[in-house]
């Protein structure tokens, strides 16, 4: 499952009609990217949170997720005590992000464990009311990213904002010199200049419009409004 900005948008409202107001009933770390929450809520939910390159995202699973690691983590270890027993407050996503804030209250107050899926710069950081790292599952010291230091103790710092345009805000006009300023097929221009959209939506969006997948460049005028 590939996921976009808008992916994650449907997988948030989903959750969000599911999940608020549960409570958290058991963690694990099925492995050494990913964290499993038991989430009840009228009945009982399987949460799967997965930082894996190959197939990061937000799941919910038919069964409950195994216990991978035999020694604890230093992540699954907070998760324990200021989540778990906790209840899921919020979900929120960052306009056409992929990132998702699951914000959690419980015995020592809020905590936010933020799900950032970014390929192979996916990350699950639990984050404090005063915005400092508490722990994430992939530490990154400032060797790695002088931008984005994730480390206990660090304030947390989101991953730059794409300089794409936005798609519900986009005229004919504005799209079309959006397409000029690329290079590559179709498809590959509006994932390079729009918000939120993943290579496989721009495959189909491009289909629809011209009939082809990759079809010639420049688009006639009648594509552009479709």
């Amino acid at each position: 499952m590939y996921y976009d900005a808008l992916t994650l948008a449907a997988m948030r409202d989903e959750l969000s009609a599911l999940l608020l107001g549960g409570r958290v009933q058991r963690i694990v770390q099925p492995s050494e990217l990913s964290v499993g929450l038991e989430i009840y809520a009228g009945r009982r939910y399987q949460l799967l949170l997965s930082a894996d390159p190959q197939e990061a995202g937000i799941y919910l699973l038919p069964i409950k997720p195994r216990r991978g690691r035999e020694v604890p983590s230093p992540l699954l270890l907070l998760l324990a005590k200021y989540v778990r027993g906790s209840r899921v407050e919020a979900l929120e996503q960052p306009p056409l992000e992929r990132v998702l804030h699951l914000t959690f209250q419980g015995e020592y107050g809020p905590v936010t464990l933020i799900c950032e899926i970014m390929g192979r710069y996916s990350n699950i950081i639990l984050v404090s009311p005063d915005n400092l790292v508490l722990e994430a599952i992939k530490r990154v010291p400032a060797s790695v990213n002088r931008y984005r230091v994730i480390l206990p103790q660090h304030p947390y710092v989101p991953p730059p904002p794409q300089q794409k345009e936005h798609p519900l805000l986009l005229t004919a006009e504005t799209l079309r010199a959006v397409l000029m300023q690329s290079e590559g097929p179709l498809w590959q221009r509006i994932v390079n200049g729009v918000a939120g959209i993943s290579p496989i939506l721009a495959r189909e969006i491009a289909f629809r419009a011209t009939g082809e997948v990759e079809p010639p460049l420049p688009l006639q005028p009648d594509a552009l409004n479709r």
